[in-house]
């Protein structure tokens, strides 16, 4: 589906060409809008089910775990004193964090940021935004980097939503789930914030988890 030009845009929206630009430019960096090169700009189609959830194990009133896929992705650089940091990287070394918001069921909006060392897994750093939109990270790190986890340590508390993820979900209070994962020697592979609006549907939290091989973790 053919998406608006930015003149069209500045004609229907009370907002300048400049603003609209770099709206339509963040679309595309997440993989939402695809640059045409005869139709123009187009709506990406509906982003996929993220495969093999383990920590968005949400469930259904039927017990089923329900769907769950990218809405956004954004990424920075940053640097943090937190206890967890210091088993990711080098002090004082910057980390790379992605910031998604995912939907449940087509229903519910769920909020992550994600961090790792971007010398150890440069693809997650580097890839297009758009190609890492349906992509499980504990699978792609397995796949890719031959570290796959193999324990967790996992808290989760009720607090207040951060004022951006706050905005993104359209929620003030919720649970958020903190994940430090692990490879089978004990290093750290990523730390991850999970945080879960009031009124989403009940999270599994998993206390063991398939590894290759058919092992549990």
């Amino acid at each position: 589906e053919r998406f608006p030009t930015e003149t069209e845009l500045q004609r229907a929206l009370p907002f300048s060409l400049g603003t609209i630009q770099r709206a339509v430019q963040t679309l595309k960096d997440q993989g939402r809008l695809l640059r045409g090169r005869r139709r123009g700009t187009l709506i990406a189609d509906p982003a996929p089910t993220l495969p093999d959830p383990l920590h968005l194990r949400f469930i259904g009133e039927g017990g089923q775990v329900l769907a769950v896929s990218t809405q956004s992705l954004t990424r920075r650089s940053t640097v943090s004193r937190a206890r967890w940091a210091a088993g990711l990287a080098a002090p004082g070394r910057p980390l790379l964090r992605i910031d998604r918001v995912f939907s449940v069921d087509g229903r519910w909006p769920v909020g992550s940021r994600f961090y790792a060392d971007p010398a150890r897994f440069p693809a997650l750093a580097t890839r297009p935004a758009r190609d890492l939109v349906g992509e499980n990270f504990k699978l792609l790190l397995g796949r890719e980097f031959g570290q796959p986890i193999a324990s967790m340590d996992q808290t989760v508390q009720a607090l207040r939503l951060p004022v951006s993820m706050a905005r993104a979900l359209g929620a003030v209070v919720g649970l958020r789930v903190d994940v430090l994962a692990r490879s089978a020697d004990g290093t750290a592979l990523y730390y991850q914030e999970i945080f879960v609006p009031a009124g989403t549907p009940p999270l599994a939290v998993a206390a063991s988890f398939a590894l290759p091989g058919g092992q549990r973790g």
